[in-house]
C-alpha cells in the first residue's frame, strides 16, 4: 500500500494535486482530490475513504469524487490529465441562499483585498508558471443590479498564460476562482488547460487580415451591412467552423491546437442603420486563411 501511494505522489506536477500521463486511475483521482482539499482546507481527508463516480461529459471524462466528512463538496478531477478541473462547494451556496450568518464583519472588504487574498489561494493551489491574473470582480451584499436571488456579494478573479505574449482568442486555458467576500470561503473553482499552441511565424499584415475578413463575414443572401471596430488583436485561436473555414473544427475534441491569428471585429447592422449583432473573425497570421469566428445576437 505504501508503495501504491509513493507511486501516485511522485508523479504529481509542480501544478498541486496534478498527475503527469493520464490518463489516471481512479485511486489516483482520490488522491488528486485530496490533495487540493488540502491546499485549500489544511487538512487532507482519507483518500481512500472517498468514492468516485467516472462522468463522460461529450469528449470529456471526468471522476467526481466525493469525501464522506466533507459532504456538499463536488470535485471534479480530469480523467485524461489528472488535475482538478471544478469544484463548487454546496455548503457555503446553502448558507448564502438561506441568508445566514451575512451580519458579520467582512473579511475581504475592498477589490484590493479580494484580489489579494485570491491571489493567495491560486499560489497554494499551484497557479502555473507565467500566468496571471487577467480580470476579476467584487461587490457586497445587496450592491444594486448586481449578484443572484440571494443578494449576496461576490469575490471573484480569473488568471489566463500569454504564451510568447499573445492572448488566448476561444478555448484558451483558465483559472478561475469564486469565494465569499464574507469569509473568504471557495464557492467555485474552475480549471482547464488542454491547448496546445503553434508557432509565431507572422507573414500576414492586419491590412491584409482586415481584407480576409471583410469577405468572410458576408453570409450568402444576406442584407447586413458590417462595420470593422477598433484595430486587428493578435492572439492564439482554436480554429472553427465559423465564417467559411477551410480548417477541420478543432473544437470538438481536446487536446485543442491553437494558431496565432488576428481576430476582427464588426457590428453588423440591418436596413435603416440599427445595429443588430456583433461578430468576429480569426485570420491566420502566416498563412492568410480564415480561421473561423463567432458573434453574438
Amino acid at each position: 500500500m505504501m508503495k501504491a501511494m509513493l507511486a501516485i505522489l511522485v508523479l504529481f506536477a509542480p501544478f498541486m494535486g496534478r498527475i503527469k500521463g493520464g490518463p489516471i486511475t481512479e485511486d489516483q483521482a482520490k488522491a488528486v482530490a485530496s490533495h487540493f482539499v488540502n491546499a485549500i482546507y489544511g487538512s487532507s481527508p482519507a483518500a481512500s475513504g472517498a468514492h468516485a463516480s467516472r462522468e463522460d461529459i461529450g469528449t470529456w471524462a471526468q471522476y467526481k469524487i466525493e469525501f464522506p466528512t466533507l459532504k456538499g463538496l463536488d470535485i471534479q478531477v480530469d480523467a485524461a490529465d489528472g488535475y482538478v478541473c471544478s469544484v463548487y462547494d454546496y455548503r457555503v451556496s446553502d448558507k448564502r441562499r438561506k441568508g445566514l450568518g451575512r451580519n458579520q464583519h467582512y473579511r475581504l472588504s475592498s477589490a484590493a483585498t479580494a484580489s489579494k487574498y485570491i491571489d493567495g489561494l491560486a499560489k497554494k493551489i499551484g497557479l502555473p508558471r507565467g500566468w496571471s491574473r487577467t480580470n476579476s470582480d467584487y461587490y457586497r451584499d445587496h450592491t444594486p443590479g448586481r449578484g443572484d436571488s440571494d443578494q449576496c456579494g461576490r469575490a471573484f478573479a480569473g488568471y489566463c498564460p500569454k504564451p510568447e505574449g499573445y492572448p488566448f482568442l476561444n478555448y484558451g486555458p483558465k483559472m478561475m476562482i469564486e469565494v465569499d467576500p464574507l469569509d473568504g470561503r471557495l464557492l467555485n473553482y474552475f480549471f482547464v488547460n488542454h491547448t496546445q499552441i503553434g508557432t509565431v511565424d507572422i507573414r500576414v499584415t492586419p491590412a491584409q487580415a482586415i481584407a480576409t475578413a471583410k469577405r468572410a463575414v458576408v453570409l450568402p443572401n444576406e442584407h447586413r451591412r458590417h462595420v470593422v471596430t477598433g484595430k486587428p488583436k493578435l492572439g492564439w485561436a482554436v480554429p472553427n467552423a465559423g465564417f467559411g473555414s477551410p480548417l477541420p473544427d478543432g473544437t470538438a475534441k481536446p487536446p485543442f491546437k491553437a494558431f496565432l491569428g488576428y481576430e476582427i471585429r464588426f457590428n453588423d447592422y440591418i436596413t435603416g442603420g440599427r445595429k443588430l449583432s456583433e461578430s468576429w473573425v480569426w485570420v491566420d497570421a502566416k498563412t492568410g486563411k480564415v480561421l473561423g469566428g463567432d458573434g453574438t445576437k
